[in-house]
Protein backbone atom coordinates (compact mmCIF):
# COMPACT_ATOMS: atom_id res chain seq x y z
CA UNK A 1 0.00 0.00 0.00
CA UNK A 2 1.41 3.33 -1.02
CA UNK A 3 0.99 6.65 0.75
CA UNK A 4 -1.18 8.01 -2.07
CA UNK A 5 -3.57 5.06 -1.63
CA UNK A 6 -3.96 5.87 2.05
CA UNK A 7 -4.42 9.58 1.27
CA UNK A 8 -7.10 8.81 -1.34
CA UNK A 9 -8.88 6.44 1.05
CA UNK A 10 -8.89 9.06 3.81
CA UNK A 11 -10.32 11.72 1.47
CA UNK A 12 -13.06 9.33 0.32
CA UNK A 13 -13.91 8.32 3.90
CA UNK A 14 -14.01 11.95 5.04
CA UNK A 15 -16.33 12.90 2.18
CA UNK A 16 -18.61 9.94 2.98
CA UNK A 17 -18.80 10.96 6.65
CA UNK A 18 -19.65 14.53 5.63
CA UNK A 19 -22.42 13.25 3.29
CA UNK A 20 -23.89 11.17 6.11
CA UNK A 21 -23.71 14.11 8.50
CA UNK A 22 -25.38 16.36 5.93
CA UNK A 23 -28.18 13.81 5.49
CA UNK A 24 -28.84 13.82 9.27
CA UNK A 25 -29.25 17.59 9.58
CA UNK A 26 -32.73 18.86 10.36
CA UNK A 27 -34.58 21.15 7.95
CA UNK A 28 -33.34 24.33 9.63
CA UNK A 29 -29.72 23.22 9.86
CA UNK A 30 -29.85 22.20 6.20
CA UNK A 31 -31.18 25.63 5.25
CA UNK A 32 -28.27 27.30 7.04
CA UNK A 33 -25.79 24.98 5.28
CA UNK A 34 -27.42 25.68 1.92
CA UNK A 35 -27.10 29.44 2.45
CA UNK A 36 -23.42 29.19 3.32
CA UNK A 37 -22.85 26.85 0.36
CA UNK A 38 -24.62 29.18 -2.09
CA UNK A 39 -23.08 32.41 -0.79
CA UNK A 40 -19.43 31.71 -0.20
CA UNK A 41 -17.87 33.69 2.64
CA UNK A 42 -20.80 35.25 4.50
CA UNK A 43 -21.28 36.88 7.90
CA UNK A 44 -23.75 35.60 10.53
CA UNK A 45 -26.14 38.54 10.18
CA UNK A 46 -26.53 37.97 6.47
CA UNK A 47 -26.95 34.23 7.04
CA UNK A 48 -29.75 34.88 9.51
CA UNK A 49 -31.52 37.36 7.21
CA UNK A 50 -31.48 34.90 4.30
CA UNK A 51 -32.50 32.05 6.57
CA UNK A 52 -35.44 34.03 8.02
CA UNK A 53 -36.62 34.89 4.49
CA UNK A 54 -36.38 31.26 3.41
CA UNK A 55 -38.13 29.55 6.32
CA UNK A 56 -41.81 29.71 7.28
CA UNK A 57 -41.02 29.24 10.96
CA UNK A 58 -37.46 30.54 11.47
CA UNK A 59 -35.61 29.87 14.69
CA UNK A 60 -33.96 32.64 16.73
CA UNK A 61 -30.60 34.24 15.94
CA UNK A 62 -29.14 32.41 18.92
CA UNK A 63 -30.30 29.05 17.55
CA UNK A 64 -28.88 29.85 14.11
CA UNK A 65 -25.53 30.70 15.75
CA UNK A 66 -25.72 27.30 17.48
CA UNK A 67 -26.34 25.64 14.10
CA UNK A 68 -23.31 27.44 12.67
CA UNK A 69 -21.12 26.24 15.54
CA UNK A 70 -22.32 22.68 14.97
CA UNK A 71 -21.65 22.87 11.23
CA UNK A 72 -18.10 24.01 12.03
CA UNK A 73 -17.77 21.17 14.54
CA UNK A 74 -18.98 18.70 11.90
CA UNK A 75 -16.29 20.11 9.58
CA UNK A 76 -18.82 21.06 6.91
CA UNK A 77 -18.06 24.78 7.12
CA UNK A 78 -15.25 26.94 8.46
CA UNK A 79 -15.34 30.14 10.50
CA UNK A 80 -12.75 32.85 9.95
CA UNK A 81 -12.38 36.01 11.98
CA UNK A 82 -13.75 36.87 15.36
CA UNK A 83 -17.02 38.21 16.72
CA UNK A 84 -18.41 40.87 14.40
CA UNK A 85 -15.90 40.16 11.62
CA UNK A 86 -16.56 36.41 11.46
CA UNK A 87 -17.33 34.86 8.10
CA UNK A 88 -18.47 31.35 7.34
CA UNK A 89 -17.63 29.37 4.22
CA UNK A 90 -18.01 25.79 3.07
CA UNK A 91 -14.86 23.77 3.67
CA UNK A 92 -12.97 22.69 0.56
CA UNK A 93 -14.24 19.33 -0.59
CA UNK A 94 -17.49 19.51 1.40
CA UNK A 95 -20.48 17.97 -0.35
CA UNK A 96 -23.08 19.99 -2.21
CA UNK A 97 -26.54 20.17 -0.64
CA UNK A 98 -29.13 17.73 -1.97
Amino acid sequence: IRAEHVHDALETASFDVQRETLARLNQHQSAVYDIVFESGPINPGEIFDRYADRMDDPRTKRTVRKYLRKLVEYELISADGNAQNREYAVRPGAPAPD
